[in-house]
C-alpha cells in the first residue's frame, strides 16, 4: 500500500482556482514513479470521488493497461459532481469494467472477492471490521440520529448481500451492526 498524495503546487491550483486537475496530475506522476520501481507487481487503487481520484485513477489505468486491476472510488458526493466524471470516456478506454462506486467498505469488498482480488475470507474479516468500527463511532460524532440510522442501515443491508454471497459459496456469514433496543419488554409502546 502506499499514500499517493497531491503537493503544495497542485492544493494551491485547488485553493485559488478550485481546479482538482493539477491534484490528480500530481497523484497519477506519483504513481507512475511508483509503477516504474515495481513494473512487475498489478495494481488496484481506492480514492473518493472528491478531490480528483477519479480522474487520477483514469489516468493511472492509462499509464499501465492492464496491470491496473480495479479503482475503487468511495462516493462521499453526487456522481456527477465529481471532477474527471466520464461514463463515456470510461467505457471507450475499458476502464468501466474495473471500476466500482461504492458506500461502504464491505460494498467495495464484495465486488473486490466476486472478481478474485480478495478471497472470501478476507470479504467477511471486511464486513466484521465494519461493524467493530461503526459500534466506535459515538452519538456525538455523527450529524443526526437519522443520518446514524441512515448509515446503519446501508452497512447491515451491504453486509447482508455480502452474507448471501459467502453463504451461496459455503463460507460462514459476518455478523450485523446490532439494532439499538428502544423499549425494554413489558414496557407499553
Amino acid at each position: 500500500a502506499s499514500l499517493l498524495a497531491g503537493d503544495l503546487s497542485s492544493g494551491r491550483e485547488f485553493m485559488v482556482k478550485n481546479d482538482f486537475g493539477p491534484m490528480a496530475e500530481k497523484k497519477a506522476q506519483n504513481f507512475r514513479e511508483f509503477a516504474s520501481i515495481y513494473p512487475e507487481y498489478s495494481y488496484v487503487f481506492v480514492g473518493d470521488n472528491g478531490q480528483g481520484d477519479l480522474r487520477a485513477g483514469e489516468m493511472m489505468y492509462e499509464a499501465v493497461g492492464p496491470k491496473f486491476e480495479a479503482l475503487y472510488v468511495h462516493v462521499v458526493q453526487e456522481h456527477t459532481k465529481a471532477f474527471g466524471y466520464d461514463p463515456l470516456r470510461w467505457a471507450a478506454n475499458g476502464l468501466d469494467k474495473r471500476l466500482c462506486f461504492f458506500r461502504t467498505y464491505p460494498q467495495a469488498a464484495l465486488h473486490a472477492c466476486r472478481t478474485g482480488l480478495i478471497r472470501p475470507v478476507g470479504l467477511r474479516r471486511v464486513c466484521e471490521a465494519a461493524v467493530r468500527d461503526f459500534k466506535f463511532i459515538t452519538p456525538k460524532k455523527w450529524p443526526s440520529a437519522r443520518h446514524r440510522l441512515d448509515r446503519h442501515a446501508e452497512l447491515n443491508q451491504d453486509i447482508w448481500e455480502a452474507n448471501v454471497y459467502l453463504e451461496g459459496i459455503g463460507v460462514s456469514p459476518s455478523g450485523y451492526v446490532p439494532a439499538e433496543r428502544l423499549w425494554q419488554d413489558g414496557h407499553p409502546v
